[in-house]
């Protein structure tokens, strides 16, 4: 997460103490195409690596990727299985890899995955709540 990110994430958490910062899809995108873009990596292959990490709507159906997990230890498990394909892929997916492990994984876990997304909506009900209930008594 860059500064600005974590402005924003420290500015949100002060008035809204239970809430979970969410990594946006599009600066995920961004970021990770800037890396492999960096090293060499082009379309179309660029885009394989983009949708093993952030999944793909096809029509109504959903080619799901590393956010879509459904815990961290499913995660680890899909990356895993991905880790040996990604250093196949290209003369550079090694190197993609050695980045994505090291400064990516964990802020997706952290941050994109699906429970993480499903954990959200309860939290921000119950900050909003909490918010409510300040209100009240200062009012």
């Amino acid at each position: 997460m860059g500064q600005m990110g974590r402005n924003l994430a420290y500015g949100f958490g002060r008035p809204l103490p239970f809430t979970l910062h969410l990594m946006c899809n599009i600066h995920m995108k961004d970021n990770i195409a800037s890396n492999l873009s960096e090293l060499g990596i082009q379309a179309p292959v660029a885009e394989e690596y983009r949708v093993d990490i952030l999944g793909k709507n096809i029509g109504s159906t959903r080619r799901p990727g590393l956010i879509d997990a459904l815990n961290t230890a499913e995660f680890d498990t899909m990356l895993k299985s991905l880790s040996e394909k990604w250093e196949r892929r290209h003369p550079m997916g090694g190197r993609f890899l050695k980045y994505f492990t090291k400064y990516k994984a964990e802020e997706i876990k952290r941050t994109m995955t699906a429970e993480v997304r499903s954990m959200h909506i309860w939290l921000v009900l119950v900050s909003l709540q909490v918010c409510m209930i300040r209100t009240a008594k200062n009012a």
